[in-house]
Order: structure tokens, then C-alpha cells, then sequence
């Protein structure tokens, strides 16, 4: 992967995540709405509340180890961020007062689709970068 391709790749992933954070921390005046989107999108480090602003540095450091995917270590290396930030949104998940994402669904149902299948999409793609093959060590 040339340099300009792995900046794109890093500056991309860490923009869209931050916009996600965004949006998902946005849905707490919805109503008596609910931090768990935003929440989950920095997970594992927002569960402690303290950590937040290192939910955002989870992304660059991903952006970055895909950069460097073509080596295995690197890409192992963001498969395990994957998997700790998903058991990060299960505990958040268990945190989380179900009755006030309901409010969100109810007052901004479009928003919220958007937001799941951003993240969901985003999710996919980062996966298919880690598991497709490249050439070196």
C-alpha cells in the first residue's frame, strides 16, 4: 500500500468513527435520550467514563494497523482491538437503560437506521481489509 493510501485509510476511518461518536452522543437530546450510541462506538474505553477521548484514538490506532496490513502481526493486531471494542459494547450494553434508546428509536427512527448501518457497513469493511490477502511478510 503506497504512503497517500494508508494516510487516506487512517484519516477516513478515524473521520468516520469520530462523525459515529458524534452522532451517537447527539442522540442524548432526543427526548430524554440515551448515551449508549455513543457509548458503544468508544467502546471499551467509554465504559469507565474517564476514557472517552481514548475511544477516538481506538479508530486511528485500527486505521493504522490496517495501513500495515499486509503484515500479519498487524492485522492480528486489529482483529483483537475488533473483538475487545465488541466486548466493550456488550458490557456498555449492560450499562445501558433500554427504556431510553427506545425514546431515540421512537423520536428519530431514520437517524438511527442511518447511525446502525454506517457502523455496521464500517464494521464490515474493516473486517475485509483484515481478512483479505496481501503480498509481504
Amino acid at each position: 500500500m503506497s504512503t497517500l493510501k494508508g494516510i487516506i485509510l487512517v484519516l477516513g476511518i478515524s473521520a468516520l468513527y469520530c462523525g459515529l461518536a458524534f452522532m451517537g452522543y447527539a442522540f442524548i437530546g432526543a427526548g430524554h435520550g440515551s448515551e449508549f450510541f455513543g457509548q458503544a462506538i468508544l467502546a471499551p474505553f467509554s465504559i469507565s467514563g474517564t476514557l472517552v477521548l481514548f475511544g477516538l484514538t481506538l479508530w486511528v490506532l485500527v486505521g493504522v494497523l490496517l495501513a500495515l496490513r499486509r503484515f500479519h502481526r498487524y492485522r492480528t493486531a486489529a482483529a483483537a482491538i475488533l473483538a475487545l471494542h465488541y466486548l466493550g459494547v456488550l458490557a456498555v450494553s449492560f450499562q445501558t437503560d433500554w427504556y431510553y434508546v427506545g425514546k431515540v428509536w421512537q423520536s428519530l427512527p431514520v437517524m438511527v437506521l442511518v447511525f446502525l448501518i454506517g457502523y455496521l457497513a464500517s464494521q464490515v469493511f474493516l473486517w475485509l481489509l483484515i481478512t483479505r490477502r496481501q503480498h509481504g511478510a
